[in-house]
């Protein structure tokens, strides 16, 4: 069978007296001299070569014919047909299996990995577990992270242990204070009655100027134990509101008396300003605002040797229910550096060691007044008139803005 698949035809056709033959001729095609020429006939069975042959004196001689069944040829096409789909069919497969290999090696691990870590992330659990047994390039990663995680967790709970020890610190000097502070605060009204029966007494000028000074002395130290006392609440979060309507022009005005007498004995004028079409009558704290307009007016009392303190009291925003109140007060005093704005604003802190040596003071009257008007929804801060160039010859406008619902009355 594979002898009759390679046979080779091979046959001479000579010219004849009436040509060559009729096959020949179609294959070389009608009226085309076949001298020199070489065709191709392709049938269904068999594939026929023709080569033409001259004579030594040029001429066309004979056409040898080569005739070879189409056998082999077609065993060829299908060969290389089947090794094709063969080759196709391989690299599919290879491309598939590499594929699922980087998928189950790499793709997946890392896809673990990551949602690990975005669960980490969502939830702040550093517990889960990301460590991986592999020592691959994957596996490695994994175990880095499991690390960095664990030491985040110990380092998280460290901090945690530091925090609730600063707390328990914290709320234990803030209720030693609130404690002290009332101990001391009942002897020392003690010591302020009976000085005041004392000074009712008929005593000698040099014993009244003694007694005088038990008072000043007692009633500064009274002032500290209070600041303190109010600051300790505050940080350990037990000062409640009491929130209740009032006459805001009344509470000015009661905040104004209180210090007229210190202000005349330095011969300073205190001045109120209050429009006559403000709303008045308004619901909220009405000791913490007093206890904030105190200090703030005996702040800027202690700091004036001469000229006028005004507190001013107007409405920035209005609507039906709230309105937003704005404080200023204004003094004529040494004024503040201002670099030292936002430091005076600070507990137990002061401008700078010479303002303590010469005016004393514990530095707790602005931090106080910062953290109540805080608690009522308000704010403080500090704004600047500037006299002369010098940045130091300046007056400091404490400025309070607190939100008050509308009470009722007129006003």
């Amino acid at each position: 069978d594979i002898g009759e698949r390679a046979t080779v035809e091979l046959s001479i056709n000579t010219i004849t007296q009436s040509g060559l033959s009729t096959d020949v001729r179609d294959a070389f095609g009608d009226g085309v001299d076949p001298a020199g020429k070489t065709a191709l006939a392709v049938a269904a069975d068999h594939i026929r070569g023709f080569a033409a042959l001259d004579d030594i004196f040029g001429n066309l001689a004979a056409v040898i014919e080569v005739r070879q069944p189409r056998t082999i040829s077609r065993i060829g096409e299908q060969t290389i047909r089947t090794t094709t789909y063969l080759l196709a069919i391989g690299s599919l497969g290879f491309l598939l299996a590499a594929l699922f290999f980087t998928h189950r090696l790499i793709v997946a691990p890392i896809r673990e990995l990551t949602q690990k870590i975005l669960d980490i992330q969502s939830t702040g659990n550093l517990e889960i577990d990301v460590s991986n047994a592999r020592s691959d390039e994957v596996g490695v990663l994994a175990s880095e992270f499991a690390e960095l995680t664990a030491g985040l967790s110990r380092a998280r709970d460290e901090l945690e242990s530091a925090r609730d020890d600063a707390l328990s610190l914290s709320n234990a000097k803030s209720e030693f204070l609130a404690r002290m502070s009332h101990e001391i605060r009942t002897p020392m009204n003690g010591v302020l009655g009976m000085t005041e029966l004392l000074r009712n007494t008929r005593l000698s000028d040099k014993q009244e100027r003694f007694a005088a000074t038990i008072t000043e002395s007692a009633e500064s130290l009274l002032h500290i134990i209070n600041d303190i006392l109010d600051i300790s609440k505050i940080e350990a979060g037990k000062l409640d509101l009491d929130v209740a309507p009032f006459n805001l022009r009344s509470v000015v005005e009661e905040c104004l008396e209180l210090l007229a007498d210190n202000a005349h004995r330095k011969n300073i004028e205190l001045v109120g300003s209050i429009p006559a079409d403000i709303h008045v009558f308004v619901e909220g704290d009405a000791l913490r605002l007093r206890q904030v307009l105190v200090n703030l007016l005996g702040n800027a009392l202690k700091f004036t040797d001469s000229g006028e303190i005004v507190v001013r009291v107007g409405e920035v925003e209005r609507n039906q229910e709230k309105t937003t109140y704005r404080f200023e007060v204004q003094d004529s005093g040494v004024g503040v550096d201002p670099s030292n704005l936002e430091k005076i604003f600070e507990p137990f802190t002061q401008e700078d060691g010479s303002t303590t040596r010469r005016f004393g003071g514990t530095g707790l009257g602005l931090s106080i007044c910062k953290q109540l008007l805080d608690l009522m929804g308000g704010e403080i801060g500090a704004c600047l008139l500037y006299t002369s160039p010098s940045p130091r010859d300046c007056n400091e406008n404490l400025v309070c803005r607190l939100l008050l619902e509308k009470g009722g009355g007129g006003g």
